[in-house]
């Protein structure tokens, strides 16, 4: 435990946000869930996927070490370790720092554009008032106030300053 907390604190900046960040986890989740994945194994993912961030697992080892540490085949491994390394694309520079470049497996892939997500946000247009409503509606300017009154302020008399 000791040597984590070691090696977090000498890691970039981005890398440690990294490791705290929900949608990078909830990606590596989607990822494995998408492989059939059971939930031990997905918490073993989340492991790997945390020590290639601490920089105790070169990228290019990921396929090895998901296909030893879960239930996953060496092919369907593979496919998922390449899925995952999209997501290493943004700490690119700070991975090659820690591993150098010949460990680096650093592999953009393309989103799907036509699946649609399992739930819509649905924003409802706002609603036009009709014409006699917004004439009922008093177009009176607002009081004005006398130079220097400040109608926020509490009045304070003669008395209280003396």
């Amino acid at each position: 435990m000791e040597d984590y907390q070691k090696l977090y604190q000498n890691l970039p900046e981005d890398l440690k946000k990294a490791l705290d960040d929900e949608k990078l986890a909830l990606q590596t989740y989607t990822f494995g869930e998408k492989m059939g994945l059971g939930e031990e194994a997905l918490l073993e993912l989340a492991r790997i996927m945390g020590e290639v961030f601490l920089g105790t697992l070169p990228p290019k080892d990921l396929a090895k070490a998901i296909n030893e540490r879960t239930e996953l085949d060496k092919e369907k491994a593979t496919s998922l370790a390449k899925d995952l390394s999209a997501l290493f694309v943004p700490y690119k520079e700070s991975l090659e720092k820690i591993y150098g470049k010949e460990n680096i497996e650093v592999k953009e892939i393309e989103v799907e554009s036509e699946k649609k997500p399992k739930f819509e946000a649905v924003i409802p247009e706002k609603e036009k008032l009709p014409e006699e409503v917004l004439k009922k509606i008093p177009q009176e300017k607002p009081q004005s106030y006398p130079k220097g009154y400040d109608p926020y302020r509490e009045p304070i008399s003669e008395e209280d300053l003396g």
